[in-house]
């Protein structure tokens, strides 16, 4: 009996272990099977995949959940359909709010009629251009600017310092248009080259802003042909600027007044003054403006001593600056000045450093005749208290030994 119970033991053990082993295979199987599968993956098709083993896949998405076929986007859910989004709501604005039909920002007729003020008639030529004082001038308000022209040619019409928005009209003398423009004058200024024959006009200026038309209005030729008449003394500067631009620059006698800056392509000359007599300097542009300057050049009454200032140092030291200008023929050899100082109550003040009241100052030349030139010194004199510099005399002394002395008398800054 012990002997059969046994034998079933037995038999019961080996039948277990032989169905653990067949559950090991297969799991050997599966995992040889997925191995498989993951090293074919990104080179293989999923036909090919299926192809090397028994590929057993619990959540199979292909089979037990199709996308395409269980769920159709664009069958269940047409977004163009359902909701249309041109038809529901229609965002036109300009059937909505017409800001043109609600409000008409150019309603308003503008005219020339409403006169404010009528200028006095000016006359412009070659020679004279005109210039009208800056004015503010109110909404729909128009001046009126009545101009002689004396020669047909092109002439310049502008308007500087302008500010808003307006209309200028010009009208000849039968009240015809010749010129009509619309001005915008909020950012810059503005201007017109128009050929006017010789006659009359009329210049309207039309105001089209609410808080007033600021501007300036000017009529000028392009073309500039006048004289201008100058005085100058002997070995004075004077610049020139007659504001038409770049142009050439010469004199009619070099010993009289000479020009001491680059004659060619500029806007500007400075001449000097030499000697006694009369010259002509004349400027000329590429348009055809001639301009000439007339110039008489006469003797300085104190000779030759121009002008002069001083300076102070940290320690008092006064440095004086003086202008020598030689307005003879002769050439000079020597010239000596004497200086003295004054304070701010004008007392003459003392030295500091030996106590004497004045110093003697020399110019060693030459000094060529009708030339001038500035000299400087150091400290001459050590006065913290002074504010001016007096040239008490001048003593000139020539080639040929003759001498003239001139008592100056005259005071002059600290700078």
């Amino acid at each position: 009996m012990k002997k059969t119970r046994f034998a079933i033991i037995i038999v019961l053990c080996l039948s277990f272990l032989l169905q653990q082993n067949e559950c090991y295979a297969k799991d050997i199987i599966e995992s040889k099977n997925n191995v498989e599968l993951n090293r074919t993956k990104n080179t293989k098709s999923f036909d090919q995949i299926k192809l090397l083993g028994n590929y057993v896949d619990d959540n199979d998405y292909d089979d037990d959940y199709d996308y395409d076929d269980d769920y159709d986007y664009d069958d269940d859910y047409d977004y163009d359909d359902d909701y249309d989004y041109d038809d529901d709501y229609d965002y036109d604005y300009d059937d909505d709010y017409d800001y043109d039909d609600d409000y008409d920002y150019e309603q308003k007729e503008y005219t020339y009629t409403n006169v404010k003020k009528k200028y006095s008639l000016v006359s412009v030529s070659q020679s004279q251009g005109h210039t009208y004082g800056n004015t503010t001038l109110g909404d729909g308000k128009t001046n009126v600017y009545p101009v002689n022209i004396k020669k047909k040619t092109k002439y310049v019409i502008g308007i500087t310092s302008g500010y808003g928005e307006g209309n200028i009209l010009i009208l000849n003398s039968k009240k015809k248009k010749v010129y009509e423009k619309k001005l915008d004058l909020r950012s810059e200024s503005w201007k017109k080259t128009i050929t006017l024959k010789k006659g009359k006009y009329y210049i309207k200026i039309l105001s089209k802003t609410s808080i007033g038309f600021e501007y300036k209005l000017y009529v000028k030729s392009l073309i500039v042909k006048k004289d201008k008449n100058i005085k100058m003394t002997s070995c004075d500067r004077k610049k020139l600027n007659p504001n038409l631009g770049k142009g050439k620059w010469k004199t009619s006698n070099n010993k009289i007044v000479t020009i001491i800056t680059a004659k060619s392509n500029k806007s500007t000359c400075t001449i000097r003054a030499k000697k006694a007599g009369h010259a002509t300097i004349t400027y000329t542009n590429k348009k055809g403006s001639v301009i000439k300057y007339k110039i008489n050049v006469i003797m300085k009454k104190y000779y030759p001593f121009d002008r002069a200032w001083f300076e102070m140092d940290s320690v008092g030291g006064l440095k004086p600056h003086i202008l020598i200008s030689n307005n003879s023929n002769k050439k000079i050899k020597y010239v000596y000045l004497t200086v003295s100082f004054y304070n701010a109550v004008g007392d003459k003040v003392s030295n500091d450093i030996g106590g004497y009241k004045s110093a003697n100052l020399q110019i060693t030349g030459p000094i060529k005749p009708w030339n001038f030139s500035w000299y400087e010194w150091g400290p001459v004199f050590y006065n913290y208290t002074a504010t001016k510099m007096k040239v008490e005399k001048v003593t000139i002394k020539y080639f040929g030994g003759s001498t003239k002395t001139v008592y100056v008398q005259k005071k002059y800054n600290l700078e």
